[in-house]
């Protein structure tokens, strides 16, 4: 496999876990997709907590740890 193809795929051989937040995306969808992603993710309580905050969460593509938790991915879309 060519390294072009790797970095098209997403595959750079680490334990970070490649996610994407989509401009316009309700944090009920967001939760969604972090919760098949995330072991440690809390979907309920994230959206209890993003939902207030939606419009301020940055769109983008993340790497995170797979233990990050629903508050870590919170803090780091606003942070951003």
């Amino acid at each position: 496999v060519s390294v072009a193809e790797r970095l098209v795929a997403g595959d750079f051989d680490t334990d970070l876990v490649r996610f994407t937040h989509f401009e316009g995306e309700r944090a009920s969808l967001l939760a969604e997709r972090a919760s098949e992603k995330l072991p440690d993710f809390d979907a309920k309580a994230f959206v209890l907590a993003a939902e207030p905050l939606e419009g301020r969460l940055f769109p983008d593509t993340y790497f995170v740890p797979t233990d990050y938790n629903d508050q870590e991915l919170l803090e780091l879309l606003l942070e951003t």
